[in-house]
């Protein structure tokens, strides 16, 4: 019953334009100025747990995907369809390989600060998924965030060697600031870091349940030998729905009481925009090749995150901004308002082509 770990790639990461970009998204990226990008940090920490590494990817990244991480299998969707049918693809895949599997689906371009945590938390979840469970991992929430979703869980349930995990009662989507701060007194929510775990076939099976046309397509792409059959099934693959693991499995099997959730304090961040960069950020100032650049000039400033590439910047007196500079836009962002750059981010291009 070996471990399959299963990483969607394709985001574009719209709320850190103009640091991500169609062109050269956040996972593909070394955001953090480390050396390394998102995709090769999440790479290398599963391969503490697994060998059987598969990136699904759009074919624009799948050559950059192949350079980054040479040594994990990269599996090409033609059309964006949402996490659903990538991980399905890579379940039919680990399948191929142990009739047993267990797959995991882990984000592209999340953030961990304890490994050590996350490698405990992940043989948990396996542990209870050998007992038909699909499961995932809560974020002990810090903080009242409006920038997650939440997992509201219920009863203990008794898995041999786990020391804690829950039933789930629901999923919640990103809440208001009160309504979060009340999920924070309430005590029984995590948040939703987007982590599934499971038997590759029970997830196919319910898959084929619960969504048979997703489940078709998915197959019908996989199995496809000729030219013709690789056209008709990439052709079904675009006319499905998107669809999502969390809502077209987990939210149905919570109810069949085969949903659990075992939490984790791991120092997560999804990195979702400049407020949760600057928060894991070693450094406030980086450049485009993460070292401190000499252009920039600080005078009693705080909690201010700048990236530039050429232009020097003047930094006086502000709080709590990020600021980026590159060749596509200088772009000043308050903290508070940092979740409305994706509002932002599909404004630009149009202005450019309406003055070409």
């Amino acid at each position: 019953m070996s471990f399959h770990a299963v990483i969607p790639a394709g985001g574009v990461g719209s709320r850190l334009w103009p640091l991500s970009t169609p062109e050269h998204p956040k996972f593909l990226i070394d955001l953090l100025g480390r050396g390394s990008t998102l995709l090769q940090d999440t790479v290398a920490r599963l391969k503490r747990s697994t060998s059987n590494i598969y990136v699904m990817t759009g074919e624009r990244y799948v050559d950059a995907v192949h350079v980054q991480c040479p040594d994990v299998h990269v599996y090409e969707e033609p059309y964006a369809r949402g996490t659903m049918p990538a991980i399905a693809l890579a379940a039919f895949a680990a399948l191929e390989k142990d009739s047993e599997a267990i797959i995991g689906s882990f984000a592209s371009d999340h953030f961990i600060e304890r490994d050590d945590v996350f490698d405990a938390v992940v043989a948990d979840a396996v542990a209870c998924a050998r007992h038909d469970y699909l499961v995932t991992i809560g974020i002990e929430a810090s903080l009242p965030s409006t920038a997650y979703g939440y997992i509201e869980y219920g009863d203990e349930v008794k898995v041999e060697g786990v020391s804690k995990v829950y039933t789930v009662a629901s999923f919640k989507e990103k809440p208001s600031a009160q309504v979060a701060q009340e999920y924070l007194n309430q005590g029984n929510y995590f948040w939703n870091a987007g982590i599934f775990i499971v038997k590759a076939k029970k997830l196919l099976d319910d898959l084929r349940n619960f969504d048979r046309a997703t489940y078709e397509g998915v197959k019908s792409y996989f199995f496809a030998q000729s030219a013709d059959e690789k056209k008709q099934a990439s052709d079904a693959w675009k006319s499905m729905e998107e669809t999502v693991i969390d809502i077209t499995l987990a939210e149905p099997l919570a109810s069949k009481d085969q949903l659990c959730v075992v939490p984790a304090s791991m120092g997560w961040s999804d990195i979702g925009d400049y407020a949760s960069l600057h928060d894991i950020s070693s450094c406030s100032i980086h450049s485009s090749n993460g070292s401190v650049p000499k252009k920039v000039i600080d005078i009693n400033s705080s909690n201010t995150l700048v990236y530039t590439q050429t232009k020097p910047v003047v930094l006086v007196g502000v709080n709590n901004l990020s600021v980026v500079e590159t060749d596509e836009a200088f772009v000043v962002i308050s903290h508070e308002h940092a979740q409305e750059v994706k509002k932002v981010a599909h404004h630009l291009p149009l202005e450019k082509e309406n003055h070409a």
